[in-house]
């Protein structure tokens, strides 16, 4: 384009993505043809123009072009100044389509959103960890249970997280599931804010790649601790009433 924005070369690619041919867009100002309307980039904003009266490189992403027939795509663009002997003559803009890549982003992060309300509404905690030990996430029910924020656990290893006997429990726990290449459950201990432990139901699992290899483990924790607590319960009642039978029984044989 040329100092006042209007068009002076146009490639067949260029023609296939705006849908116009090369003689509709010579001579015309590729501002108001290519730019959605309420864009965010005004004359006196856009990149394309900008590039020439600031004799400055532009690299503009995830912006959208209009094409003939009014519907609109996502691309990437660069603007260069074109200079001659010192002297700034116009602009090139070089730009992709974009859209499908868009598309796919969108889906991917449609499905890690999908996947991150899952885990935050799931009554149990859940983490996932490299195989070196460092996390790479965990829900809300993990922030709630440990009080370690999110942000402060991702990319920390329990070592650096827990007291070290915690962590040896977690970190054995873990390589027990790298070896096995299997579903791995135990019981393993927190310490409550009450200073009190927790005992929690953990089920360990491995993630595997393309090549089977383990990258990483994931695990699911319940807090059993009232349960265990009621089970403790239930055989010292037991227990205390096998002894009383017991004991009736060896007064009746004593009568």
């Amino acid at each position: 384009i040329d100092l006042l924005g209007d068009t002076t070369f146009v490639n067949p690619a260029a023609e296939h993505l705006l849908g116009y041919d090369s003689k509709e867009l010579l001579g015309q100002n590729i501002h108001d043809l290519i730019h959605p309307k309420g864009h965010k980039d005004c004359l006196e904003d856009c990149p394309i123009l900008l590039a020439s009266k600031n004799s400055k490189d532009y690299q503009i992403s995830d912006s959208q072009f209009v094409k003939k027939n009014g519907s609109s795509f996502y691309v990437n663009y660069n603007c260069t100044p074109i200079t001659q002997n010192g002297v700034v003559l116009g602009t090139v803009v070089i730009f992709s389509d974009r859209s499908e890549q868009k598309k796919k982003d969108q889906e991917i992060k449609r499905s890690r959103d999908f996947l991150s309300e899952t885990l935050n509404h799931l009554p149990a905690v859940f983490y996932a960890k490299e195989t070196s030990g460092k996390y790479i996430v965990v829900n809300s029910e993990y922030e709630k249970a440990t009080k370690v924020p999110k942000h402060k656990a991702i990319g920390r290893t329990d070592h650096e997280l827990f007291p070290l006997d915690l962590a040896k429990q977690f970190r054995m726990n873990d390589i027990e599931v790298i070896e096995k290449r299997d579903l791995v459950t135990s019981e393993e201990v927190l310490i409550g804010e009450d200073g009190k432990k927790r005992i929690f139901l953990s089920f360990k699992f491995p993630y595997f790649d393309q090549d089977q290899n383990v990258y990483a483990t994931g695990g699911i924790s319940i807090d059993i601790t009232d349960k265990k607590e009621l089970e403790h319960q239930t055989f010292h009642t037991s227990k205390l009433a096998a002894i009383g039978d017991l004991s009736a029984g060896i007064g009746h044989e004593i009568n």
